[in-house]
């Protein structure tokens, strides 16, 4: 209900520009839309091999452009040529690996777990840490606070769960919270948009299952 009403607020206050605001974001986000073959349907006949990767190549040189010029905000953390040599040698040795199957690649097996490994030993955790190879933050963030609530269900018998977050915090912690019927309660910033100790303290409750920081600030 939140983001409907802000939604809908956001839209009377553009009404008047909403067709060039939705021409813009349709630039933004389909800067191909006439450029390339457009598909809606399984084609009768395929692409061939040379015409795919031909349209790939344009598409992706164009689209490198941005985060090779520093003008992306995450996303690419290394993109050095050596270190994209080796994941294009690494994904062709395993373009197929599943490792829902360990059985057939028992060496994702090895390689997961000594990441889970490194990853422990960096926050000085021992032989009893366990850990979860996630696709990205959002996930990681979404297994943390299923693992807060179900815990605390648990262990606490807490049926009513909430946690404490500041304005800043990522985006996940609120999908989280829809997913996983949690209660959010957003703390807001001081005028150096650092989060307010006392009023986290005041929203703590007997169903609080987690206080989340932000550093650094999101978005």
């Amino acid at each position: 209900m939140i983001f409907l009403n802000k939604l809908i607020d956001f839209r009377v206050m553009a009404l008047s520009d909403i067709s060039n605001l939705m021409a813009g974001l349709g630039k933004l986000f389909k800067p191909y839309k006439r450029a390339f073959p457009e598909f809606r349907s399984l084609p009768s006949k395929g692409v061939s091999r040379d015409e795919l990767l031909s349209i790939l190549r344009k598409m992706a040189s164009e689209e490198d452009k941005s985060w090779k010029n520093g003008k992306v905000s995450g996303a690419v953390y290394n993109g050095s040529d050596d270190l994209v040599s080796l994941y294009e040698e690494v994904f062709s040795i395993y373009p197929l690996a599943n490792p829902l199957h360990p059985d057939v690649w028992p060496s994702l097996v090895k390689l997961e777990s000594e990441v889970v490994a490194m990853c422990a030993n960096m926050l000085h955790g021992d032989g009893n840490v366990r850990g979860s190879i996630t696709v990205g933050g959002t996930e990681s963030i979404l297994l943390a606070m299923k693992t807060y609530r179900d815990y605390y269900r648990h262990k606490k018998g807490i049926i009513e769960p909430e946690i404490i977050i500041p304005k800043s915090a990522h985006a996940a912690f609120l999908k989280a919270a829809e997913y996983f019927n949690i209660r959010v309660k957003i703390v807001d910033l001081d005028d150096k948009f650092r989060v307010d100790v006392e009023k986290v303290k005041n929203a703590i409750t007997k169903n609080t299952i987690a206080i989340m920081g932000s550093a650094p600030n999101f978005p």
